[in-house]
């Protein structure tokens, strides 16, 4: 993974800079992947990862559902629900959308929508697999969205019995930034109060990587001046004035601002 940052020198107070990290695997770049950014400094404003249980206070149920505890799930719980038209609903902020469900015999089709965006699931698995994970939607204009799951009540065209299940199994949400057709995926790092050097590190699965931006302080807003020592004698005593300059934010300014002494007794 190759990670990077446009502009790598930025000031606080909420200037930004692009993040992107491009994933390679053995045959090229990988695809339709989520990224997480970590900064040490600052916080990512667009595209932050997020995951949420689905039975938290994230999510919003409609219709019918039954939370269901079990240590094989995420959090050791999940939503469960065979009723046609019961919904749940996500918001989120993003370019990409995805779920963690767990497959089934008795799993049925759910429907997902993110605006004009739809696309449909098959939860059917001949055995009960744990955390699968599916990616709903990917390419949205960054901003916030609402994911809409739905139950459809139609069972799975695969199952070779005459009634198939219509259970849906709803374990949690991911969101945030995914890799796109050339293994690129971006995210915007906006500096907080606080200057130093940032470190950046890039997730995606089990690959990661690194980039650093330099945050500077901002312009000189106070001055303490101190003097030692305090008292000297007349005919050639010294004393050392120190002058500490922060900004706004209470971070020493950059090295080389330019500090004026002035006296109205001695040199």
């Amino acid at each position: 993974m190759t990670v990077g940052a446009t502009p790598t020198v930025i000031s606080v107070g909420g200037d930004t800079s692009t993040l992107t990290a491009t994933v390679e695997g053995e045959g090229g770049p990988v695809t339709d992947t989520f990224v997480i950014f970590s900064p040490t400094l600052g916080s990512i404003t667009a595209n932050p990862y997020a995951y949420v249980e689905a039975e938290g206070d994230e999510v919003t149920r409609w219709g019918t559902w039954e939370e269901v505890e079990d240590s094989q799930a995420s959090d050791g719980a999940y939503l469960r629900s065979a009723t046609a038209g019961s919904r749940l609903f996500y918001s989120f902020n993003g370019t990409a959308v995805g779920v963690i469900y767990t497959a089934h015999p008795d799993g049925g089709i759910v429907n997902f929508r993110v605006g004009a965006y739809t696309t449909t699931l098959d939860t059917y698995s001949p055995v009960v697999q744990w955390q699968q994970r599916a990616l709903v939607a990917t390419g949205l204009p960054p901003g916030s969205h609402v994911l809409e799951a739905e139950v459809t009540g139609t069972g799975s065209q695969l199952r070779a019995m005459a009634e198939p299940g219509y259970y849906i199994f709803i374990d949690a949400f991911e969101s945030g930034t995914t890799t796109d057709a050339s293994g690129v995926a971006t995210a915007t790092l906006t500096s907080g109060h606080v200057a130093g050097v940032c470190t950046v590190t890039a997730t995606a699965d089990s690959v990661t990587g690194t980039t650093t931006i330099t945050i500077t302080p901002d312009a000189p807003a106070e001055l303490t001046a101190s003097a030692d020592p305090a008292v000297i004698a007349t005919g050639g005593a010294t004393s050392t004035i120190t002058a500490a300059v922060q900004d706004q934010y209470g971070n020493d300014v950059a090295d080389g601002t330019v500090v004026t002494f002035t006296t109205d007794l001695g040199t």
